[in-house]
Protein backbone atom coordinates (compact mmCIF):
# COMPACT_ATOMS: atom_id res chain seq x y z
CA UNK A 1 0.00 0.00 0.00
CA UNK A 2 1.70 3.16 -0.92
CA UNK A 3 2.36 5.65 1.91
CA UNK A 4 -0.62 8.27 3.37
CA UNK A 5 0.94 11.35 3.80
CA UNK A 6 -1.76 12.40 5.89
CA UNK A 7 -1.72 13.35 9.71
CA UNK A 8 -3.55 10.98 11.36
CA UNK A 9 -3.86 10.60 15.34
CA UNK A 10 -2.54 7.68 17.75
CA UNK A 11 -5.00 8.20 20.74
CA UNK A 12 -3.74 4.75 21.91
CA UNK A 13 -0.09 5.99 22.39
CA UNK A 14 -1.78 8.60 24.50
CA UNK A 15 -4.26 6.77 26.43
CA UNK A 16 -1.13 4.38 27.62
CA UNK A 17 0.32 7.21 29.03
CA UNK A 18 -2.10 6.88 31.79
CA UNK A 19 -1.64 3.64 32.62
CA UNK A 20 1.98 4.57 32.70
CA UNK A 21 1.56 7.30 35.05
CA UNK A 22 -0.84 5.13 37.22
CA UNK A 23 1.75 2.32 37.89
CA UNK A 24 4.19 4.80 39.38
CA UNK A 25 1.28 6.46 41.79
CA UNK A 26 0.31 3.05 42.49
CA UNK A 27 4.09 2.32 42.80
CA UNK A 28 4.72 5.46 45.59
CA UNK A 29 1.01 5.24 47.18
CA UNK A 30 2.18 1.77 48.51
CA UNK A 31 5.23 2.99 49.82
CA UNK A 32 3.68 5.85 51.29
CA UNK A 33 0.85 4.38 52.60
CA UNK A 34 1.38 1.01 53.80
CA UNK A 35 -1.69 -1.31 53.73
CA UNK A 36 -3.21 -0.07 50.49
CA UNK A 37 -4.45 -2.71 47.64
CA UNK A 38 -2.74 -3.70 44.70
CA UNK A 39 0.84 -3.74 46.35
CA UNK A 40 2.34 -5.80 43.82
CA UNK A 41 2.59 -2.29 42.12
CA UNK A 42 5.04 -1.40 45.39
CA UNK A 43 7.42 -3.35 43.51
CA UNK A 44 7.23 -3.30 39.60
CA UNK A 45 5.07 0.20 38.88
CA UNK A 46 8.40 2.22 39.00
CA UNK A 47 9.07 0.51 35.34
CA UNK A 48 6.93 2.67 34.18
CA UNK A 49 9.20 5.37 33.54
CA UNK A 50 11.01 2.82 31.19
CA UNK A 51 7.75 2.95 29.53
CA UNK A 52 7.51 6.89 28.96
CA UNK A 53 11.53 6.61 27.80
CA UNK A 54 10.67 4.11 25.31
CA UNK A 55 7.67 6.14 24.03
CA UNK A 56 9.74 9.45 24.28
CA UNK A 57 11.90 8.07 21.51
CA UNK A 58 9.34 6.42 19.47
CA UNK A 59 7.06 9.97 19.31
CA UNK A 60 9.35 12.40 18.77
CA UNK A 61 11.59 10.10 15.91
CA UNK A 62 7.96 9.29 14.48
CA UNK A 63 6.89 12.98 14.45
CA UNK A 64 10.29 14.32 13.33
CA UNK A 65 10.97 15.58 9.85
CA UNK A 66 14.52 13.64 8.68
CA UNK A 67 14.58 15.58 4.96
CA UNK A 68 17.72 16.80 5.66
CA UNK A 69 18.74 16.13 9.48
CA UNK A 70 16.96 17.19 12.25
CA UNK A 71 16.46 20.56 12.77
CA UNK A 72 17.87 20.85 16.26
CA UNK A 73 17.49 24.30 17.14
CA UNK A 74 13.71 24.42 17.00
CA UNK A 75 13.60 20.52 18.22
CA UNK A 76 15.46 21.65 21.25
CA UNK A 77 12.92 24.45 21.77
CA UNK A 78 10.24 22.72 21.48
CA UNK A 79 11.53 20.07 24.10
CA UNK A 80 12.33 23.31 26.20
CA UNK A 81 8.25 24.59 26.18
CA UNK A 82 7.23 20.90 26.88
CA UNK A 83 9.31 20.48 29.91
CA UNK A 84 10.63 23.00 32.00
CA UNK A 85 8.16 25.48 33.07
CA UNK A 86 6.21 22.96 34.46
CA UNK A 87 8.99 21.31 36.56
CA UNK A 88 10.29 24.74 37.18
CA UNK A 89 6.65 25.13 38.85
CA UNK A 90 6.56 22.32 40.79
CA UNK A 91 10.53 22.63 42.05
CA UNK A 92 9.23 25.80 43.73
CA UNK A 93 6.23 24.97 45.36
CA UNK A 94 8.09 21.71 46.74
CA UNK A 95 10.58 24.20 48.31
CA UNK A 96 7.37 25.66 50.22
CA UNK A 97 5.73 22.09 50.93
CA UNK A 98 6.70 20.29 54.91
CA UNK A 99 7.30 17.10 53.28
CA UNK A 100 9.52 16.08 50.39
CA UNK A 101 10.30 12.79 49.35
CA UNK A 102 14.04 13.52 50.97
CA UNK A 103 15.26 15.45 53.11
CA UNK A 104 15.65 19.03 51.71
CA UNK A 105 19.16 20.04 51.13
CA UNK A 106 20.14 23.40 48.64
CA UNK A 107 22.81 21.40 47.65
CA UNK A 108 20.40 19.66 45.56
CA UNK A 109 18.49 23.04 44.07
CA UNK A 110 21.04 24.28 41.40
CA UNK A 111 21.23 20.68 39.66
CA UNK A 112 17.30 20.02 40.13
CA UNK A 113 16.66 23.43 38.65
CA UNK A 114 19.39 22.72 35.64
CA UNK A 115 17.87 19.11 35.11
CA UNK A 116 21.90 17.57 36.13
CA UNK A 117 20.49 15.73 39.32
CA UNK A 118 20.01 12.44 38.07
CA UNK A 119 24.51 12.74 36.93
CA UNK A 120 24.74 12.70 40.66
CA UNK A 121 24.93 9.80 42.83
CA UNK A 122 23.60 10.92 46.32
CA UNK A 123 19.99 10.13 46.84
CA UNK A 124 19.61 13.95 48.39
CA UNK A 125 20.53 14.85 44.86
CA UNK A 126 19.28 12.68 42.57
CA UNK A 127 16.15 12.54 44.36
CA UNK A 128 16.12 15.73 45.86
CA UNK A 129 13.13 18.78 45.85
CA UNK A 130 10.47 17.36 43.86
CA UNK A 131 11.78 13.28 43.46
CA UNK A 132 9.75 12.47 40.36
CA UNK A 133 11.99 14.82 38.59
CA UNK A 134 14.89 12.50 38.35
CA UNK A 135 13.05 11.60 34.73
CA UNK A 136 12.97 14.84 33.69
CA UNK A 137 17.05 14.88 33.84
CA UNK A 138 17.37 11.67 31.71
CA UNK A 139 15.18 13.04 29.09
CA UNK A 140 16.73 16.29 28.81
CA UNK A 141 20.14 14.14 28.00
CA UNK A 142 17.94 11.97 25.52
CA UNK A 143 16.54 15.59 24.16
CA UNK A 144 20.35 16.46 23.68
CA UNK A 145 21.26 13.63 21.77
CA UNK A 146 18.18 12.80 20.04
CA UNK A 147 18.67 15.18 16.55
CA UNK A 148 21.87 13.47 16.37
CA UNK A 149 20.78 9.82 16.92
CA UNK A 150 17.79 10.08 14.99
CA UNK A 151 19.49 11.58 11.90
CA UNK A 152 22.65 9.22 11.84
CA UNK A 153 19.61 6.20 12.64
CA UNK A 154 17.84 6.93 9.79
CA UNK A 155 20.89 7.14 7.35
CA UNK A 156 21.74 3.73 7.52
CA UNK A 157 20.02 1.20 6.08
CA UNK A 158 17.14 -0.51 7.81
CA UNK A 159 19.14 -4.41 9.14
CA UNK A 160 21.98 -1.83 9.90
CA UNK A 161 20.05 0.76 11.69
CA UNK A 162 18.15 -2.17 13.92
CA UNK A 163 21.84 -3.62 14.64
CA UNK A 164 23.32 -0.31 15.52
CA UNK A 165 19.97 0.74 17.76
CA UNK A 166 20.29 -2.87 19.89
CA UNK A 167 24.64 -2.26 20.13
CA UNK A 168 24.11 0.76 21.67
CA UNK A 169 21.17 0.04 24.05
CA UNK A 170 23.07 -2.76 25.02
CA UNK A 171 26.20 -0.46 25.67
CA UNK A 172 24.29 1.63 27.76
CA UNK A 173 22.88 -1.32 29.70
CA UNK A 174 25.87 -2.95 30.19
CA UNK A 175 26.87 0.07 32.14
CA UNK A 176 24.03 -0.12 33.98
CA UNK A 177 24.51 -3.99 35.15
CA UNK A 178 28.40 -3.52 35.81
CA UNK A 179 27.19 -0.30 38.25
CA UNK A 180 24.55 -2.88 39.94
CA UNK A 181 26.83 -5.63 40.09
CA UNK A 182 29.11 -3.36 41.92
CA UNK A 183 26.74 -1.70 44.69
CA UNK A 184 25.46 1.05 42.35
CA UNK A 185 21.95 -0.48 41.61
CA UNK A 186 19.99 3.27 42.03
CA UNK A 187 22.51 4.59 40.80
CA UNK A 188 22.52 2.76 37.57
CA UNK A 189 18.91 3.83 37.43
CA UNK A 190 18.41 6.83 37.19
CA UNK A 191 21.89 7.60 35.19
CA UNK A 192 20.61 9.44 32.06
CA UNK A 193 23.70 7.08 30.08
CA UNK A 194 22.24 4.13 31.24
CA UNK A 195 18.52 4.96 30.67
CA UNK A 196 19.19 6.14 26.71
CA UNK A 197 19.09 2.29 25.75
CA UNK A 198 15.03 2.78 25.60
CA UNK A 199 15.33 5.92 23.80
CA UNK A 200 17.17 4.48 21.30
CA UNK A 201 14.97 1.37 21.43
CA UNK A 202 12.12 3.98 20.90
CA UNK A 203 13.76 5.67 17.67
CA UNK A 204 14.51 2.31 15.87
CA UNK A 205 10.62 1.02 16.45
CA UNK A 206 9.07 4.43 15.01
CA UNK A 207 11.77 4.58 12.14
CA UNK A 208 10.90 0.75 11.68
CA UNK A 209 7.32 1.27 11.50
CA UNK A 210 8.15 4.60 8.98
CA UNK A 211 10.07 1.51 6.80
CA UNK A 212 6.11 -0.35 6.55
CA UNK A 213 7.11 -2.79 9.28
CA UNK A 214 4.04 -4.60 10.10
CA UNK A 215 3.40 -7.25 12.95
CA UNK A 216 2.10 -10.10 11.70
CA UNK A 217 -1.18 -11.65 14.28
CA UNK A 218 1.03 -14.57 15.08
CA UNK A 219 3.91 -12.06 16.43
CA UNK A 220 1.40 -10.04 17.95
CA UNK A 221 0.52 -13.27 20.43
CA UNK A 222 3.89 -14.28 20.75
CA UNK A 223 4.50 -10.76 21.92
CA UNK A 224 1.74 -11.22 23.96
CA UNK A 225 2.49 -14.13 25.41
CA UNK A 226 6.57 -12.69 25.84
CA UNK A 227 4.76 -9.39 27.75
CA UNK A 228 2.95 -11.69 30.57
CA UNK A 229 6.07 -13.59 31.06
CA UNK A 230 8.29 -10.82 31.20
CA UNK A 231 5.96 -9.02 33.88
CA UNK A 232 5.73 -12.10 35.50
CA UNK A 233 9.73 -11.96 36.30
CA UNK A 234 9.77 -8.36 36.83
CA UNK A 235 8.19 -9.02 39.59
CA UNK A 236 10.36 -11.98 40.76
CA UNK A 237 13.04 -9.16 40.81
CA UNK A 238 11.28 -6.27 42.17
CA UNK A 239 14.46 -5.25 43.87
CA UNK A 240 16.64 -5.33 41.31
CA UNK A 241 15.58 -2.28 39.62
CA UNK A 242 18.45 -1.91 36.57
CA UNK A 243 17.30 -5.69 35.71
CA UNK A 244 13.90 -5.53 36.28
CA UNK A 245 13.62 -2.35 34.00
CA UNK A 246 15.71 -3.65 31.07
CA UNK A 247 13.45 -6.34 30.89
CA UNK A 248 10.01 -4.65 30.49
CA UNK A 249 11.63 -2.68 27.43
CA UNK A 250 10.55 -5.32 25.15
CA UNK A 251 7.23 -5.48 26.01
CA UNK A 252 6.56 -1.99 26.06
CA UNK A 253 8.10 -2.13 22.84
CA UNK A 254 5.40 -4.74 21.16
CA UNK A 255 2.81 -2.97 22.83
CA UNK A 256 3.49 1.08 21.49
CA UNK A 257 3.89 -0.48 17.92
CA UNK A 258 1.11 -2.62 17.73
CA UNK A 259 -0.84 0.26 18.97
CA UNK A 260 0.58 2.74 16.70
CA UNK A 261 -0.14 0.05 13.90
CA UNK A 262 -3.58 -0.65 15.56
CA UNK A 263 -4.67 3.20 15.28
CA UNK A 264 -2.66 3.77 11.76
CA UNK A 265 -4.98 0.94 10.65
CA UNK A 266 -8.06 2.72 11.99
CA UNK A 267 -8.87 -0.26 14.38
CA UNK A 268 -11.65 0.58 16.93
CA UNK A 269 -10.89 0.03 20.85
CA UNK A 270 -10.62 1.09 24.40
CA UNK A 271 -8.10 2.81 24.34
CA UNK A 272 -9.91 5.25 21.81
CA UNK A 273 -12.18 6.85 24.27
CA UNK A 274 -11.86 10.22 24.73
CA UNK A 275 -11.25 10.22 28.89
CA UNK A 276 -8.54 7.69 28.60
CA UNK A 277 -7.17 10.29 25.82
CA UNK A 278 -7.37 12.86 28.31
CA UNK A 279 -5.92 11.54 31.10
CA UNK A 280 -2.83 10.75 28.80
CA UNK A 281 -2.48 14.38 27.59
CA UNK A 282 -2.89 15.16 31.71
CA UNK A 283 -0.13 12.25 32.52
CA UNK A 284 2.79 14.35 32.89
CA UNK A 285 1.65 17.01 35.54
CA UNK A 286 -0.28 14.36 37.11
CA UNK A 287 3.17 12.63 37.17
CA UNK A 288 4.91 15.70 38.51
CA UNK A 289 2.41 15.87 41.23
CA UNK A 290 1.17 13.25 42.37
CA UNK A 291 4.41 12.25 44.91
CA UNK A 292 3.97 15.21 46.41
CA UNK A 293 0.15 15.47 46.92
CA UNK A 294 0.56 11.53 48.50
CA UNK A 295 3.14 13.00 50.77
CA UNK A 296 1.40 16.20 52.31
CA UNK A 297 -1.98 14.17 52.53
CA UNK A 298 -0.47 11.86 55.02
CA UNK A 299 -1.10 13.12 58.42
CA UNK A 300 -4.84 13.30 57.44
CA UNK A 301 -6.82 10.97 59.54
CA UNK A 302 -7.45 8.42 56.01
CA UNK A 303 -9.33 5.61 57.30
CA UNK A 304 -8.03 2.05 56.62
CA UNK A 305 -9.36 -1.32 57.71
CA UNK A 306 -10.87 -3.29 54.98
CA UNK A 307 -9.90 -3.61 51.44
CA UNK A 308 -13.41 -1.79 50.60
CA UNK A 309 -12.45 1.33 52.43
CA UNK A 310 -8.66 1.26 51.58
CA UNK A 311 -9.74 1.28 47.64
CA UNK A 312 -11.99 3.98 48.45
CA UNK A 313 -9.09 6.20 50.00
CA UNK A 314 -7.29 5.15 46.80
CA UNK A 315 -9.30 6.29 44.57
CA UNK A 316 -10.10 9.48 46.55
CA UNK A 317 -6.41 10.46 46.32
CA UNK A 318 -6.03 9.96 42.81
CA UNK A 319 -8.97 12.23 42.22
CA UNK A 320 -7.04 14.87 44.18
CA UNK A 321 -3.96 13.95 42.53
CA UNK A 322 -5.31 14.34 38.90
CA UNK A 323 -7.28 17.79 40.07
CA UNK A 324 -3.57 18.96 41.07
CA UNK A 325 -3.14 17.96 37.79
CA UNK A 326 -5.57 19.67 36.05
CA UNK A 327 -4.63 22.67 37.39
CA UNK A 328 -0.70 22.07 36.47
CA UNK A 329 -1.88 21.21 32.86
CA UNK A 330 -4.06 24.11 32.16
CA UNK A 331 -2.38 27.14 34.37
CA UNK A 332 0.91 26.23 33.25
CA UNK A 333 1.74 23.53 30.84
CA UNK A 334 0.01 24.27 28.04
CA UNK A 335 0.01 27.74 27.91
CA UNK A 336 3.54 27.95 28.86
CA UNK A 337 4.06 25.77 25.33
CA UNK A 338 1.89 28.11 23.66
CA UNK A 339 3.35 30.91 24.17
CA UNK A 340 7.00 29.38 24.21
CA UNK A 341 6.07 27.98 21.01
CA UNK A 342 4.72 31.19 19.76
CA UNK A 343 7.59 33.16 20.55
CA UNK A 344 10.01 30.23 18.85
CA UNK A 345 8.13 30.03 15.75
CA UNK A 346 7.77 34.72 15.14
CA UNK A 347 11.69 34.62 14.73
CA UNK A 348 12.26 31.36 13.70
CA UNK A 349 11.80 33.33 10.17
CA UNK A 350 14.69 35.22 10.66
CA UNK A 351 16.74 31.90 10.02
CA UNK A 352 14.96 30.72 7.31
CA UNK A 353 17.94 32.14 4.93
CA UNK A 354 20.42 29.89 7.09
CA UNK A 355 18.24 26.97 6.03
CA UNK A 356 20.20 23.95 7.41
CA UNK A 357 22.67 25.74 10.01
CA UNK A 358 20.91 23.92 12.88
CA UNK A 359 20.61 20.72 11.21
CA UNK A 360 22.57 18.13 11.85
CA UNK A 361 24.31 15.88 8.82
CA UNK A 362 21.37 14.61 6.36
CA UNK A 363 20.20 11.22 6.38
CA UNK A 364 18.65 8.85 4.35
CA UNK A 365 15.34 10.98 3.28
CA UNK A 366 12.43 8.68 5.09
CA UNK A 367 9.46 8.93 3.61
CA UNK A 368 8.27 11.15 0.76
CA UNK A 369 10.01 14.15 -0.16
CA UNK A 370 8.36 17.21 0.12
CA UNK A 371 5.88 16.07 2.57
CA UNK A 372 5.77 18.58 5.58
CA UNK A 373 6.33 17.15 9.16
CA UNK A 374 4.01 17.36 12.04
CA UNK A 375 5.27 18.69 15.40
CA UNK A 376 4.96 16.02 18.35
CA UNK A 377 4.91 16.18 21.84
CA UNK A 378 7.48 13.86 23.49
CA UNK A 379 5.72 10.23 25.17
CA UNK A 380 2.94 11.39 23.01
CA UNK A 381 1.51 14.44 24.22
CA UNK A 382 0.24 17.50 22.22
CA UNK A 383 1.95 19.45 20.11
CA UNK A 384 1.48 23.56 20.50
CA UNK A 385 -1.26 24.54 18.97
CA UNK A 386 -1.23 28.34 17.88
CA UNK A 387 -4.11 29.80 15.55
CA UNK A 388 -5.44 26.61 15.21
CA UNK A 389 -2.53 24.87 13.71
CA UNK A 390 0.08 22.61 14.75
CA UNK A 391 3.37 24.52 13.60
CA UNK A 392 5.82 21.92 12.64
CA UNK A 393 9.88 21.51 12.59
CA UNK A 394 10.15 22.57 9.26
CA UNK A 395 8.08 26.07 10.19
CA UNK A 396 4.79 25.11 8.06
CA UNK A 397 1.87 24.76 9.45
CA UNK A 398 -0.29 21.64 9.43
CA UNK A 399 -3.56 20.98 10.34
CA UNK A 400 -3.88 20.73 13.80
CA UNK A 401 -5.87 17.67 15.99
CA UNK A 402 -7.18 18.30 19.29
CA UNK A 403 -4.40 19.71 21.58
CA UNK A 404 -3.03 16.44 23.75
CA UNK A 405 -3.38 13.92 20.65
CA UNK A 406 -0.69 12.28 19.28
CA UNK A 407 -1.00 13.55 15.79
CA UNK A 408 1.59 11.88 13.00
CA UNK A 409 2.29 11.13 9.61
CA UNK A 410 0.55 7.97 8.13
CA UNK A 411 2.83 5.67 7.26
CA UNK A 412 0.53 2.57 6.54
CA UNK A 413 2.98 0.12 5.33
CA UNK A 414 2.47 -3.35 3.23
CA UNK A 415 0.29 -5.82 4.88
Amino acid sequence: MAPNTGIVNLPRLTSLRFFAASGVFMYHLCRIYPGMPLKATSTVGYVGVAFFFVLSGFVLTWSTPIYNGVEAKQFWIKRVARVYPSHLVMMVIALLLPATPMPLTWAAVPPNALLLQSWFSPNDIAFGVNAVSWSLSCEAFFYLCAPLLISVLNALKPLQRYLAAAAGAGVAWSIGLVLAANGFNVYAYHLPIVRIGEFIIGIALALALRDGVRLPFRSVCLAGVTTAVMVMVCLRTGQVTTVSGILMVPAFAWLIYACAQADLDGVRGVLRLKLLEHLGITSFAFYLVHELVLLNLKPLPWPHGSKLVNLATVIVLWVICQAAAELLYRGVERPAQRRIRAWAAAHKGKNETKAGHYSLQPGRASGQAGTPGTGVDDAGNGTSVTGGHRLDFAGSAAGAGHDGAVAQRSRRGRR
